[in-house]
């Protein structure tokens, strides 16, 4: 699916969650951020280029009826992007969409449709990321996200720089559980305190860069 129409998906999902909140639930804090579920959604509502100005003197069901009418206008806004602005735009706003969930106790974003597009966007940066790591020519680091949502990277220092290459011998090799992924990748949380959640094999160096 086209990550533009994947995002209108994303939208309503956290629409239909919005929907079935109590007062209590709208009130809830997000578990990184002090603030509360509505603060959050009005904060998305006020990032939008066609969104009045918004004030968390509004009720749940006023902050549901703006959101649901910015989801199409948001839509036009979106013609504008070319395909790597709307990767970017789909990694902003599954983060901050799946804050909301969080607190909420949802697994829905964790789920490949949603989550899957999230780490294949994220992850293709490795090579990027690896450019001033230190590596033999040839040194393999293999990235598996063990879920639903998961999948495996493989990237290669060859000719003085990482490209992604087939699976195979590795140097160093990471499983990370998709339930901790976004949030060491996002820097929610401490990588040493999350150590339970993920394995390396190998160069522990080499792997613990991801983070």
């Amino acid at each position: 699916m086209e990550i533009k129409a994947l995002l209108k998906k994303l939208d309503k999902e956290l629409l239909l969650l919005l929907k079935t909140l109590n007062d209590k639930e709208w009130s809830r804090k997000l578990s990184f951020k002090n603030i509360t579920v509505k603060d959050a959604v009005i904060n998305l509502l006020q990032e939008k280029i066609y969104a009045p100005p918004e004030n968390n003197k509004l009720t749940g069901s006023e902050v549901i009826k703006r959101f649901d009418k910015q989801i199409d206008l948001d839509q036009k806004g979106l013609n504008s992007l070319d395909k790597e602005q709307l990767q970017i735009e789909y990694l902003k706003r599954w983060e901050k969409h799946q804050h909301i969930f969080y607190a909420l106790n949802s697994q829905k974003l964790l789920g490949a449709k949603y989550y899957r597009p999230y780490l294949n966007i994220l992850l293709k940066g490795l090579p990027a990321k690896y450019k001033y790591v230190e590596a033999g020519e040839g040194d393999v680091l293999k990235v598996e996200i063990v879920g639903e949502a998961g999948n495996v990277w493989n990237i290669k220092k060859e000719n003085n720089r990482w490209m992604f290459c087939e699976d195979g011998a590795y140097k160093a090799l990471i499983y990370i559980d998709q339930q901790i992924a976004w949030l060491l990748f996002a820097g929610l949380i401490d990588s040493l305190e999350a150590s339970q959640y993920y394995q390396i094999h190998g160069d522990r160096a080499l792997a613990s860069m991801i983070f």
